[in-house]
């Protein structure tokens, strides 16, 4: 199904869980830095602290899977949930979230938003569920346009 032309921000998340492949597990990382998948992940966190929730760890296979799924989304003009989380390790369970907004400036803030103020996104990210999680951003031409794509794999081992 080819993607609807919207002027407006889509936020769609995938509150049930999804069951991982047993593959190799992952080593949670901290990922530091400045760029905008690592201040996505700590606004996710600072949230999750108001709600006196413990931070989520960075995985790298959570961030590899999330990556690839938002150039994938980028490059086929597609936006909607994976059908199966692609994450290597083993997960007793995952979720997704994914946005998509007009331009290429990452807009961390109002994606965190966004998603807070959403109740599927919501019930999402503040989940006590999960404990490790996974961003990825792609930024290029989506249709007739630019845009910004994310993803954010969360997962409970």
């Amino acid at each position: 199904m080819r993607k609807a032309r919207r002027t407006s921000w889509i936020a769609i998340a995938w509150a049930g869980m999804a069951f991982a492949a047993p593959w190799q597990a992952a080593a949670a990382a901290r990922v530091e830095g400045d760029g905008p998948v690592p201040r996505l992940i700590a606004e996710i966190n600072e949230l999750r602290a108001r709600h006196a929730l413990p931070a989520l760890d960075v995985s790298a296979t959570l961030s590899r899977s999330s990556e690839r799924f938002a150039a994938w989304q980028m490059t086929t003009d597609r936006f909607a949930h994976a059908e199966r989380i692609r994450a290597g390790g083993h997960w007793a369970a995952l979720g997704e979230a994914i946005a998509i907004h007009r331009g290429w400036r990452a807009r961390v803030g109002a994606t965190v938003r966004r998603w807070s103020r959403s109740p599927s996104h919501a019930a999402l990210l503040l989940s006590p569920a999960f404990e490790a999680a996974g961003a990825g951003v792609s930024r290029g031409r989506y249709g007739r346009g630019l845009a910004t794509i994310w993803v954010l794999h969360l997962a409970r081992r």
